[in-house]
């Protein structure tokens, strides 16, 4: 029986954030996932318990670009002054504090202090994508059966210090939908109810079954991860909680 995981990456490791754990064993951690799910589908779509033969492969959507912004551009710049000056609210914090440094200029000063703070924020998250990119070639090198695919983009707002991730949700969608020839059952680890279409396809169309991971912490009814809407269209239910996975030593608590 061939079970293929579909991961979103960010909606993971921040349930692993929500949940206050660090896992370094990625190996480890999708082999016991994929085990539970072995057991719920038989459950829950065979109506038994019984040993299932299991072939498995995740594929585990991640960030792997940013925007490129050119500070040395006057034009780029220039552009990012014209939004700091409709931007009323952003505009006079920036002042207030500009004010109360007892600058000179308050407004030029103000854009200094904006300009400045964004710049080094955006270094910030180049730095981020960095060790992202060294973290998935690692999990390449030390890993079977996972295949990290780098389709997400970082879109940023410089100016509020917002990013926006996109692309993740609808590669694995897509996916979800198109590979339907390489699984029997697809396991998705992602909270995203946009892939309800994707699902809904492979269910009536391929024949396909679908199990939904939820990792929670121990005292909830259900886990963060996944929606209800996904919970209703799914076929299974993988409930995994954060004292499995200490207990199984996959993860550890994280330290602060």
């Amino acid at each position: 029986m061939r079970f293929a995981a579909f991961v979103d990456g960010p909606n993971l490791m921040g349930s692993f954030r929500n949940l206050g754990l660090n896992i370094d064993d990625y190996q480890s951690f999708y082999n016991f996932v994929m085990k539970r799910a072995v057991v719920e589908w038989n459950k829950c779509v065979v109506g038994e318990c019984e040993t299932t033969t299991l072939v498995w492969r995740v594929f585990w959507y991640q960030i792997g670009s940013i925007d490129e912004l050119r500070f040395d551009n006057p034009a780029f710049e220039e552009s990012l002054r014209r939004n700091f000056e409709r931007d009323a609210e952003l505009k006079h914090s920036f002042v207030s504090a500009a004010q109360r440094e007892n600058h000179p200029d308050p407004e030029e000063g103000a854009w200094g202090m904006c300009l400045s703070e964004g710049k080094e924020w955006y270094e910030k998250k180049r730095a981020d994508l960095r060790k992202m990119n060294q973290f998935n070639r690692a999990v390449r090198n030390n890993t079977r059966f996972v295949d990290i695919i780098e389709c997400g983009h970082w879109k940023l707002d410089i100016l509020r210090k917002n990013l926006h991730e996109k692309g993740i949700d609808t590669s694995l969608a897509v996916d979800l939908a198109t590979m339907t020839d390489s699984y029997d059952v697809a396991v998705v680890l992602s909270g995203d109810a946009d892939m309800l279409p994707s699902i809904n396809h492979a269910k009536k169309h391929k024949g396909k079954q679908i199990g939904i991971v939820e990792l929670k912490n121990d005292d909830d009814s259900r886990g963060q991860q996944s929606s209800a809407r996904l919970r209703n269209h799914a076929d299974f239910v993988v409930s995994i909680g954060k004292t499995e996975l200490l207990g199984e030593g996959i993860c550890a608590e994280r330290q602060y």
